[in-house]
């Protein structure tokens, strides 16, 4: 559960869908995953510093991943715990250099994609430059040629999850 207004109590499917614009898109074009299992959630915990975080702990036992059907297909909104560790992937034949990239995001679960990978959103669980396990942090494609070091590349963008999600309008830029 996560508290949005330090007295009021939702879930966190209920956060999500009121940060959604549903003149923009329908309510039934969107499925919330089944909750984490332990062996999962065991997995996770152990790649990070941290563990992992109790909010995304909670967020993760009450759904895992958030997909919108868009067409014929379901486009991730927020990964699940196997695209949090794997999403980067869709960089390892981009047409520009991703050496850095995809080294320096074995420190990062990423959460959220938008624009079609254009930007991806996540937590950090390693240190990876001047970010700290725990920071929110993103990076957009159109600095990737010239990102030398992490700092170049990432920006800090939430100081918690409840703040991650609610800007980051789950993952629709």
């Amino acid at each position: 559960m996560v508290a949005t207004n330090g007295e009021n109590v939702t879930s966190w499917k209920q956060m999500i869908l009121e940060g959604i614009d549903f003149d923009s898109y329908s309510e039934s074009s969107f499925t919330f995953g089944a909750p984490i299992s332990s062996v999962d959630l065991s997995r996770l915990e152990e790649q990070s510093a941290i563990g992992v975080p109790l909010d995304l702990r909670d967020l993760l036992c009450e759904f895992n991943g958030l997909f919108h059907r868009y067409g014929d297909a379901n486009e991730p909104v927020l990964f699940d715990s196997n695209q949090m560790t794997r999403a980067i992937e869709y960089y390892r034949s981009w047409d520009v250099p991703t050496e850095n990239l995809l080294r320096w995001s074995r420190n990062i679960w990423y959460l959220t994609q938008c624009n079609g990978f254009a930007c991806m959103s996540g937590i950090v669980i390693q240190q990876l430059g001047q970010f700290q396990p725990g920071d929110f942090i993103k990076f957009d494609h159109d600095d990737l040629e010239s990102a030398a070091e992490p700092d170049q590349l990432f920006r800090k963008c939430a100081d918690d999850l409840a703040t991650f999600i609610d800007d980051a309008t789950i993952g629709f830029c």
